[in-house]
């Protein structure tokens, strides 16, 4: 993993985005459980060095469990 990648605007917007959305379901661990994925990969998806992303699927099983939870204070 580079420590030196640069992620374009968009990219941080939706890392921030990510961060939000994992803590308010609860954290990495407790998305790892619901989704049966090592909650290392939630881990990677926070950091701000990494290209790796929440995928749509995973949004909307967060999302549907934090219906009301999540106050991003984002525009787009």
């Amino acid at each position: 993993m580079s420590r030196t990648l640069q992620l374009s605007p968009r990219q941080q917007l939706l890392k921030s985005a990510s961060r939000v959305l994992i803590r308010s379901f609860g954290g990495q661990v407790a998305v790892g459980e619901q989704l049966n994925k090592r909650h290392q990969r939630y881990s990677d998806v926070c950091l701000p060095n990494t290209e790796d992303f929440l995928t749509i699927a995973e949004v909307m099983e967060l999302e549907s469990n934090t219906v009301g939870m999540v106050a991003t204070g984002m525009t787009g």
